[in-house]
């Protein structure tokens, strides 16, 4: 396979390893779970045991910076369905003294509408199993007071009743919800509801997260991450208040399970200031390790894989490439392991091969046939011969598209027009080392790249560059399927090189094969 495409696609477009810090609202492309194996079953085994007693556990994750505690909320979002359980993330809290408002806010952006229905669901059969016409009736006619049971009182009696609204009126429905998730409402639709109250203080969202989490059909996960954060911002005091409602939160509530993500050494001054009775109420730490060599390897491996593939290129025949062995043993004795550090020194090394790569590309004399430099050329010559026939020629070298969400490429697109009538054209050449053998399965995919072009309409027509003698069953099958759409171009080893420009001049062969194409194209679809 022709490295030199692949050094091309680095040097033309953003690098991979771009992003190296994981976020809460942005889940990662890659993912590793070998060093986290013993961290994930820690958790796995609390939300169990949270299961079968509804009694809440707190699990501390610690790892240095760049560890991947935030990527792991990602990684345990990933088994939800198959551990049944709901993960919800919640960064440091923007005012320590409103923990309880942040932390239902996020709760109900993930599973909000989820929760709603299970307690209203829920709450309609404790309270409506006898009665549940008369219910419907009341809610049908709007009335504005209604008996709750003696179990729930003061500001939890208007959650109940917004929940029984929310699952009976389907006119208050709405409005009921947008009380719920903590929304500002007016004056008007708070009669509506027959309620004072609003959900924007702790003594109403903790009561709302307890009605809520008693009736949930499953354990809840929140995952505050980066402990460390509001000891930095705000000193002590503020981390102080926001264990104390943790401790509270773990004391009153029911089907839920506490991850806190900390540096090593912050943990230790947060459990100097955390009081014994939330200490002991702790899990043991479970610590996040760092990538071994092996673990660089797949992650890197992995990256790049979706690197080419956005350029729809296949992985390269050493699918470490451009690194070799001796470097990843390099990366992992400069990082020690750590996924952040690691990324940083992948980046750092694609860009040192880059600038080696060029150097050496600039002291070659010969040109070297690829199907970059091959297209640049042809489409340089179609160009030229264009606007000496009186056409009109827009070209895009590199083309990139969409079919759902898949990612798409061709190697060219041109607009020909003259007056009012014009003709896409799109250029595919395919990925080969000797233009003196057939293009084989390279060839198969580069035409199978034009027919997705034409069949998403992206173009009218489109030229392939082969090799001479170019065969195989699939190709050849594929080849007379679109005959009537391609213009197919063989050439050898030694026309390719003709083909190529030299020192900005347009080439006499390259200029010949543009006019049989233009003449094509004019014939077909500019004489109308």
């Amino acid at each position: 396979m022709v490295h030199q495409e692949y050094f091309d696609i680095l040097r033309e477009n953003p690098l991979p390893f771009q992003r190296y810090v994981s976020r809460g609202d942005m889940p990662d492309e890659v993912d590793i779970c070998e060093p986290r194996k013993d961290v994930e079953e820690a958790i796995l085994e609390a939300i169990e045991l949270v299961r079968i007693d509804s009694t809440p556990r707190i699990v501390p994750v610690l790892g240095e910076a760049g560890m991947g505690k935030t990527h792991l909320y990602w990684a345990l979002k990933e088994k939800e369905k198959t551990h049944n359980f709901i993960a919800v993330y919640v960064p440091s809290p923007p005012n320590p003294l409103r923990t309880i408002l942040h932390l239902y806010t996020c709760l109900m952006d993930v599973a909000g509408t989820t929760l709603m229905e299970n307690a209203a669901n829920r709450l309609l059969e404790t309270y409506g199993s006898n009665e549940k016409k008369s219910f419907l009736s009341v809610f049908g006619r709007r009335k504005k007071e209604f008996s709750v049971h003696q179990t729930y009182s003061g500001v939890a009696s208007d959650i109940v009743k917004v929940l029984l609204i929310y699952a009976t009126n389907f006119a208050l429905r709405n409005i009921a919800e947008r009380w719920l998730l903590s929304e500002t409402l007016d004056e008007e639709d708070l009669e509506k509801l027959g309620v004072r109250s609003i959900l924007d203080d702790d003594e109403t969202c903790f009561a709302a997260l307890k009605i809520l989490l008693d009736n949930a059909d499953k354990v809840v996960l929140f995952y505050f991450d980066e402990m460390e954060t509001p000891l930095r911002i705000w000193g002590e005091e503020a981390e102080r208040q926001i264990l104390e409602t943790i401790k509270k939160l773990y004391n009153e509530l029911k089907n839920c399970c506490f991850i806190i993500t900390s540096l090593p050494e912050t943990w230790e001054q947060l459990t100097r200031i955390m009081d014994a009775s939330l200490s002991s109420r702790m899990e043991l730490p479970a610590y996040l390790k760092p990538f071994s060599i092996n673990d660089i390897k797949k992650f890197y491996v992995e990256h790049m894989k979706l690197y080419w593939e956005q350029f729809n290129l296949a992985l390269p025949d050493d699918p470490h490439f451009p690194l070799k062995e001796e470097e990843f043993e390099n990366i992992y004795e400069v990082t020690k392991g750590n996924p952040r550090g690691v990324i940083k020194q992948l980046r750092r090394k694609l860009k040192e091969k880059l600038k080696i790569e060029e150097e050496e590309r600039e002291e070659k004399e010969e040109i070297k046939v690829t199907p970059v430099i091959l297209v640049d050329s042809l489409c340089l010559a179609m160009s030229h011969v264009a606007e000496t026939m009186g056409l009109t020629a827009s070209l895009k070298i590199a083309y990139s598209y969409r079919i759902g969400e898949k990612q798409q490429q061709l190697a060219a697109l041109m607009e020909i027009s003259k007056n009012s009538n014009k003709a896409v054209v799109g250029f595919e050449i395919p990925n080969i080392k000797n233009w003196d053998k057939s293009g084989g399965v390279a060839a198969y995919y580069a035409l199978k790249r034009l027919e997705n072009a034409v069949v998403s309409n992206l173009m009218d027509k489109g030229v392939l560059v082969v090799p001479r003698g170019t065969s195989g069953e699939k190709y050849t099958r594929l080849l007379e399927k679109m005959k009537e759409k391609i213009i197919l171009i063989e050439i050898n080893q030694k026309e390719a090189k003709e083909i190529i420009s030299e020192k900005n001049e347009i080439s006499k062969r390259a200029t010949r094969i543009a006019e049989r194409i233009l003449e094509d194209i004019k014939k077909e679809f500019l004489q109308k």
